[in-house]
């Protein structure tokens, strides 16, 4: 990644491209989609950043079992067995990475398209991808019915 600036408040920290960055309390603002982590790390030294990382995962039905974390990978959802379908929602640490729901792509803080459920246990990969192409990948098992 080349940079051309990056704000940190009052001074400036020069580069050699064209991506601007401005530091806006706890936050960056970048002028180009890859610039958000990098813009982070060079704001707070020695912090670790994932771009791939969830901030945030939701189910339309049920409770995820545990609550969210975003260390944790694996989560069960128990649904009723009248419930056909699920929306998956998920947020990343970076803006700029893509989701991946079950095949459907959504934009950070988006929501799937209703997930079919067959009766007994249901995998739903949700894919966090940072720009420069390091996914991880998250399970949420759904259970419809009393299995």
């Amino acid at each position: 990644m080349k940079w051309a600036s990056l704000e940190l408040g009052y001074r400036t920290i020069e580069g050699k491209a064209a991506c601007a960055c401005r530091l806006n309390r706890l936050s960056c603002i970048c002028g180009c989609p890859d610039a958000f982590i990098e813009c982070r790390r060079r704001a707070w030294p020695g912090a670790v950043f994932d771009a791939n990382q969830l901030t945030a995962l939701t189910v339309s039905a049920g409770t995820l079992n545990p609550s969210f974390h975003a260390n944790v990978d694996t989560y069960t959802v128990r649904v009723d067995q009248r419930v056909a379908g699920i929306q998956v929602g998920a947020t990343t640490e970076d803006p700029n990475a893509t989701i991946t729901i079950a095949g459907q792509t959504i934009s950070s803080g988006g929501t799937s398209s209703a997930i079919n459920l067959k009766p007994g246990k249901n995998l739903i990969n949700v894919v966090a991808t940072s720009v420069d192409g390091a996914s991880r990948t998250y399970a949420v098992i759904v259970i419809r019915g009393g299995y």
